[in-house]
């Protein structure tokens, strides 16, 4: 049986598609342990060269992982009035045509998935457009349930204009 994962939608309601938080996070404070052990080393060892040491560098990952973990952007808001992706907004309802989770193949040596959610829609001079949104894997939203989202808003607008 499929998952029903429209189930949590509200007429009202706004849907969001950010990074994930507990997953930046943990990788924050695993680089941040890699810099804070061979930080002790460098102190406790100070003679031995700082090629010994380039666990140092974790540092700036550390760093890069907490600001995200912290940031509370939105990639992707689906709602009553469209789909918005980083601020703006794409398209409202009456100009959606289709949207669809396409994979990728990988052209090199990569682990994990490579999905992309296709949209069409028309723009103000009646031409159909098509806008590709990388869907990446520390998003905090499956594929399913941005696909369910869309569904559910577009057939909301349908229902109701």
């Amino acid at each position: 049986m499929a998952a029903d994962y429209s189930k949590n939608l509200r007429p009202d309601g706004v849907f969001t598609v950010g990074e994930s938080r507990g997953l930046m996070l943990a990788l924050a404070v695993a680089f941040g342990a890699m810099f804070l052990y061979e930080l002790i080393q460098v102190i406790s060892d100070p003679s031995s060269p700082i090629t010994d040491h380039l666990l140092l560098l974790a540092a700036l990952p550390a760093f890069l992982f907490l600001r995200k973990a912290r940031d509370k952007s939105v990639i992707m808001r689906i709602d009553r009035a469209g789909f918005v992706y980083y601020g703006k907004r794409l398209f409202t309802w009456d100009k959606f045509v289709s949207a669809r989770v396409h994979e990728v193949a990988a052209t090199n040596v990569r682990f994990g998935d490579n999905f992309q959610l296709q949209l069409q829609f028309y723009k103000d001079d009646g031409n159909i457009y098509g806008r590709t949104v990388r869907l990446t894997n520390t998003q905090n939203k499956a594929e399913e349930e941005i696909i369910a989202a869309i569904r559910y808003y577009e057939k909301l607008w349908q229902e109701g204009g």
